[in-house]
């Protein structure tokens, strides 16, 4: 079906020359404000940007700038994977390896501020084939307990949620991802839609949050992105503002 334009004047509604007199001003000055309106929007497109945020770095203890083991403990061996921690999206932070030879139901090592739980966290681990408990404090010390050997204690599977959790690494250089945009200069960008393309049928998600800015040569660079999964492959349509 097809709509076909038609024209109207006053003299179509005799009785009502008045009310169409009023009608016809008011859509002239509507007219010219949505004229004047549009002349000072700025430049809108879309660009598209597809991303694989890097996995979280883990913690080695005992390496240059990290927490220091205690108590003795050291790694079990080159065979197991060594104790570190890391924080993942949203807060969540996991601890990894396996240690051995420390001073029974002590100290491990400590974990750093903006990785400690609020509360104490209990975890079941082994030690040297018998039952041990694993502790973590709100000072972040790291301890068995409950145990009757320090042959071997495993860490792996811990993991709890900080009370305020470290900020999170901006990418590094070689991360860092450019969007076309074409404009002089772009304002503004705004994830308007994402979606996640290991899944099949693609899977929308929840819109992240990025941090950007204008490069000054028609392209500007995703820095960060937060609010997605680590090592998985998202398209993030922008909304771009050209100023």
């Amino acid at each position: 079906m097809s709509l076909r334009p038609i024209r109207l004047s006053r003299e179509d509604f005799p009785d009502q020359a008045d009310w169409i007199d009023k009608l016809l001003r008011g859509i002239n000055g509507f007219s010219a404000q949505v004229s004047s309106f549009s002349a000072s929007v700025p430049a809108l497109r879309l660009g598209e940007a597809r991303i694989v945020p890097p996995a979280p770095a883990w913690h080695e203890v005992g390496g240059s700038g990290e927490p220091a083991f205690e108590s003795s403990w050291v790694n079990y061996s080159s065979d197991y994977d060594s104790a570190a921690f890391r924080m993942e999206p949203g807060g969540l932070v996991r601890l990894k390896g396996t240690v051995k030879n420390g001073t029974t139901n002590a100290a491990i090592f400590t974990l750093p501020a903006g990785y400690r739980p609020s509360k104490i966290r209990r975890f079941v681990s082994q030690s040297n084939a018998l039952h041990a408990a694993i502790e973590v404090d709100s000072a972040g010390v790291v301890r068995q307990q409950n145990a009757t050997s320090s042959a071997d204690l495993y860490l792996d599977g811990i993991s709890f949620y900080a009370t305020s959790p470290a900020a999170p690494a901006t990418w590094a250089a070689a991360d860092q991802i450019g969007v076309q945009h074409g404009f002089g200069r772009c304002v503004a960008a705004v994830p308007v839609a994402c979606s996640m393309v290991d899944e099949t049928p693609s899977e929308a998600v929840p819109l992240p949050v990025i941090d950007w800015d204008d490069l000054g040569d028609g392209t500007l660079r995703i820095r960060a992105c937060f609010g997605l999964q680590p090592a998985r492959t998202y398209n993030i349509k922008l909304l771009l503002v050209g100023g």
